[in-house]
């Protein structure tokens, strides 16, 4: 497995699937729609901040998450 695939993954687990929900259902509300942007946020949004704990979270991660959890 590629080391940026095992790096995806380790993060995904590290930050979990509530908040990674909790960031994407947030993010909706607000009208944001991208992994990109909602990374972004997390760096000085206050609200973001406070669903990360400060913690840093990739976009990749977002993204990953979005399109590993459609809607069936």
């Amino acid at each position: 497995m590629p080391r940026s695939n095992r790096l995806r993954e380790w993060q995904a687990a590290r930050c979990g699937t509530r908040l990674l929900i909790s960031l994407w259902i947030y993010a909706y509300k607000e009208g944001v729609h991208s992994a990109r942007e909602i990374a972004q946020l997390c760096e000085y949004h206050p609200a973001y901040q406070w669903l990360t704990g400060l913690e840093v979270v990739n976009y990749h991660t977002l993204a990953d998450f979005r399109t590993g959890h459609k809607e069936r």
